[in-house]
């Protein structure tokens, strides 16, 4: 069984690491403090496709596989500065 990426796979990747370093990298650590990301901070997902992923694209969705949805998580997660998830408050 062959586990590599796709040529398209690999470029979905390079995608979302390019919007993390971008739009979520320089603001995580602040987002994480502050306990609050800005709506508009949140559009800027909305407009990159990153909601509705798994969609099909005649419902307005990406139309991308649960692997591709879970990749786009992936690298998105890993420039994000929030430390403790599932923390009580």
């Amino acid at each position: 069984m062959n586990f590599d990426l796709t040529p398209a796979q690999r470029d979905l990747v390079a995608e979302a690491r390019d919007f993390a370093l971008r739009e979520v990298a320089p603001y995580a650590a602040q987002w994480d403090a502050d306990e609050h990301i800005p709506r508009s901070q949140i559009q800027k997902y909305a407009d990159a496709g990153y909601f509705g992923m798994t969609i099909p694209q005649k419902y307005g969705g990406r139309g991308l596989s649960a692997l591709d949805a879970v990749l786009v998580i992936e690298e998105v997660a890993r420039h994000c500065g929030i430390s403790e998830i599932g923390r009580a408050h």
